[in-house]
């Protein structure tokens, strides 16, 4: 429960269908120090959790910046730089064209069919 009231406070909303999942939308910033994007767009940010991990998708640096100093004055965060690799999920970042490729190949490719 604290992790939900944590993100409330924050300004973020929990997803109806995964309640693990968090997003915040802000068409003004959240804090003073936090620009809006040069593009005009609303800041955004997602945050997947799951036990004692969890994973930040943001278009804004100083948005995460200040989401991950606002957390740590309620629980310990390790930020473990750019992700790779999340719940067996690996990802690969495309920054030119501002995509992420998924991809759980390793496992299905792993999956065994069952004898009939």
């Amino acid at each position: 429960m604290l992790l939900l009231k944590l993100m409330v406070r924050l300004g973020l909303s929990r997803c109806e269908v995964d309640h693990a999942v968090f997003s915040g939308h802000w068409s003004s910033p959240p804090d003073p120090s936090i620009p809006m994007p040069a593009d005009g767009t609303e800041l955004i940010l997602f945050v997947p959790a799951h036990v004692n991990d969890g994973l930040t998708v943001t278009n804004s640096i100083p948005l995460y910046n200040w989401f991950i100093t606002e957390l740590c004055k309620d629980i310990e965060v390790i930020d473990m730089g750019l992700v790779s690799l999340y719940l067996g999920i690996h990802i690969t970042h495309d920054h030119p064209n501002q995509k992420l490729h998924l991809s759980q190949r390793a496992f299905v490719t792993d999956l065994q069919t069952p004898g009939i």
